[in-house]
């Protein structure tokens, strides 16, 4: 069993080291790479060798006051609000039967809903590279993906100096 999360925000793809505690739960770690969306073929590739090569086992953290976060600490973020709203999320979980990739979902105030995500299952045998592709043809549909689409809006026409 194994897990990877991976987030999409402003053309640009975050791949956390996603790593098993020894208490059983997963946390987000460095090394974080940071791919541009454009750079396909690197970041498909990372994700395979992910998928392939599982969770590294790490301590159990420590209970702390303020337990951060390596994501936003990468991005230089300081709230997770202002991450969540300009991104999404997929969980590539590998389990015994299937390989499961969720895409978070959006409410109506921006963040990250339940309601709203979709689910795509793979048997548990098929191929990795079929995994990565899949995510990666979902991933470059996204907005978050994408430059938003502006359009220029044109001034009228300046009026000839005998009609001012």
């Amino acid at each position: 069993m194994s897990l990877i999360r991976l987030y999409v925000r402003h053309e640009r793809l975050i791949l956390p080291t996603v790593a098993e505690t020894e208490a059983g739960f997963y946390v987000d770690m460095e090394p974080i790479n940071v791919f541009e969306i454009h750079e396909l073929e690197k970041w498909r590739q990372e994700l395979y060798l992910r998928l392939a090569n599982g969770n590294p086992l790490v301590p159990t953290p420590e209970r702390s006051e303020d337990p951060g976060s390596a994501i936003l600490e990468r991005l230089n973020i300081t709230k997770w609000s202002t991450f969540e709203t300009s991104a999404i999320m997929y969980t590539i979980h590998s389990g015994g039967r299937y390989i499961s990739v969720y895409r978070t979902g959006k409410g109506a105030d921006g963040m990250w809903t339940q309601e709203n995500t979709d689910l795509r299952q793979f048997a548990s045998r098929t191929p990795l590279s079929w995994i990565a592709r899949a995510v990666a043809e979902d991933v470059v549909k996204q907005p978050e993906a994408n430059r938003p689409k502006t359009s220029l809006m044109l001034a009228p026409p300046a009026k000839p100096e005998s009609e001012k």
